[in-house]
């Protein structure tokens, strides 16, 4: 028996259903930003989260603003932060063995995030972003038990160049000076420059670090490197770039930047191969004239005083035939001919030790002396022969245990010798280089084959 119908009382039907499982309600449903994943509960959706890489999400945001919202809450989550980032202090001493690769791995995948969800916001906003992170975990703490060994700036130049990869200069310039504004870089910077080399090691020791790692090794390609290192050296004078390239760039020993060895010390060829090759870098993507090659390279072997002659030429040697040939001459035009037999002695000693060969340091020397005139090359030429007979004389008097560095300097003269004749016949055959201009008189004239001799 029905009891709702006796007691004369209508049943309730509740709308719920009707409501839920109307066609206009799916609809809305179906055609909503997110569609059915719209009706999941927030808890949920992070928890779907939770199982797909930052890769994943990072693909994922691109779909929608909608979806894009949502995942940068969950990056502001607990469980969100730690799977952006590792759950590790970068700035511990305690490493694992995979640690290094691990954590700069995590900011690169955080890298490709923020450029793939900010890609269409303004150049300001995108900057405050990169604050966020590299302020709040990768600047350099003091707390760090060994700064040279934090890996801290690898991950941060990693962040940083994976999301302005693409960005014109101007945007890069305002990275650079954003950078400035944002970390104790810049001001130790200032004070650096205004002490002498040496005077403050542990800043000079950051600075080192924090540019190194976070603008040049980090990079790959050449141009990027010479790109970002011109960025950071062409707002300050000339002899503040020398200086801060050499803080770059000179070897360090446990105390800081080893400015005073290369004045009193002999340096291996390997120990300014890094100082060479970033000059090298500059001068072949053309970012520098041969004017400012020059002057900061006068600079830098006059910090903190002049450098030994063996320095200069083992500087030269890693920097190149081309701007070595650019030094010379421009010496040669201040008439500083007798630094020029030095370096050049010492440049044929240093090619001998790197390579056991000179060919390249005797075309050097031979194509400085087809642009110089007559007096100056004969006044070289004599003076670097001259040059080896003393090293010899000097080393036989001394004795010891020098007797392959004699070795050396025997065969660097030796070659050079051989190197400078084959070049002279070969001139003279070709009727390029007057007999006389070589600095020698004669009055034969050969008859095969046929030259003609100035008189």
């Amino acid at each position: 028996m029905d009891i709702l119908s006796k007691l004369n009382i209508r049943k309730r039907r509740s709308g719920r259903s009707t409501i839920k499982n109307s066609p206009k309600k799916q609809c809305l449903m179906s055609h909503g930003p997110l569609g059915d994943f719209e009706n999941l509960p927030l808890e949920l959706k992070y928890k779907l989260f939770s199982y797909l890489t930052v890769t994943d999400l990072s693909k994922l945001a691109l779909a929608s603003k909608a979806l894009c919202k949502d995942v940068e809450d969950y990056r502001g989550t607990v469980y969100g932060r730690k799977k952006f980032l590792l759950n590790v202090d970068v700035h511990s001493m305690e490493r694992t063995e995979n640690w290094p690769s691990d954590a700069i791995h995590a900011y690169f995948r955080l890298g490709i995030y923020m450029k793939r969800t900010s890609f269409l916001k303004s150049t300001s906003k995108r900057l405050k972003h990169i604050g966020e992170y590299l302020s709040e975990h990768l600047i350099c703490k003091e707390q760090c038990g060994d700064g040279r060994r934090c890996v801290s700036f690898y991950c941060y130049g990693t962040f940083l160049h994976t999301m302005i990869a693409g960005w014109d200069d101007f945007e890069c310039l305002r990275v650079m000076e954003f950078v400035h504004q944002n970390s104790p870089v810049y001001r130790y910077l200032t004070r650096i420059f205004s002490s002498s080399p040496g005077t403050l090691p542990h800043l000079e020791v950051y600075v080192r670090c924090f540019y190194r790692r976070a603008f040049y090794d980090v990079l790959r390609k050449t141009e990027d490197k010479a790109y970002w290192l011109n960025t950071i050296l062409k707002s300050h004078p000339i002899i503040n770039q020398a200086k801060l390239m050499q803080i770059l760039f000179l070897p360090k020993n446990s105390l800081g930047v080893h400015f005073s060895a290369a004045v009193y010390d002999s340096w291996e060829v390997s120990c300014l191969a890094e100082l060479g090759k970033a000059l090298l870098y500059l001068s072949q993507q053309k970012l520098w004239t041969d004017d400012n090659i020059i002057s900061v390279i006068d600079e830098i072997i006059a910090l903190p005083s002049a450098w030994n002659h063996h320095n200069v030429a083992t500087l030269l040697f890693n920097c190149g035939e081309e701007i070595t040939l650019r030094v010379f001459i421009s010496k040669s035009i201040n008439n500083r001919l007798s630094e020029i037999v030095c370096i050049a002695h010492h440049l044929l000693v240093v090619s001998v030790k790197a390579s056991r060969s000179i060919e390249t340091a005797s075309h050097c020397i031979w194509m400085l002396m087809s642009q110089i005139d007559t007096t100056k090359r004969v006044y070289i030429a004599t003076e670097l022969v001259s040059n080896f007979k003393e090293a010899v004389i000097d080393m036989v008097d001394i004795g010891g245990g020098l007797v392959s560095e004699l070795e050396t300097l025997l065969e660097a003269a030796s070659q050079f010798t051989q190197d400078i004749l084959q070049l002279a016949l070969e001139a003279l055959k070709d009727n390029k280089v007057p007999y006389r201009q070589l600095g020698k008189v004669s009055s034969h004239t050969f008859d095969q084959p046929s030259v003609q001799i100035e008189e």
